[in-house]
């Protein structure tokens, strides 16, 4: 009786192995500057608040353009 048990688990082991032996694609994304550009308007727009609305208004700028070629990077990764 522990033969066949034995037999039973070495083929379930197998065929689970079996499994891991083929990986899956991985799909990496492009690298792109536009977090650390977000960030750096974040911080624009942050001091422009203690300092001067022109630095608060190149913030929302950087903001803006930086928000536009993240999602436009997300849009064409999918592609």
């Amino acid at each position: 009786m522990t033969n066949n048990n034995e037999s039973r688990d070495q083929a379930r082991n197998a065929s689970a192995s079996a499994a891991w032996i083929t990986p899956r694609p991985q799909i990496i994304p492009r690298p792109t500057y536009s977090p650390a550009v977000m960030a750096l308007a974040i911080v624009c727009l942050l001091w422009g608040l203690l300092t001067s609305y022109l630095i608060s208004l190149l913030g929302a700028v950087l903001l803006a353009v930086s928000l536009a070629g993240w999602i436009g990077e997300l849009r064409h990764e999918r592609q």
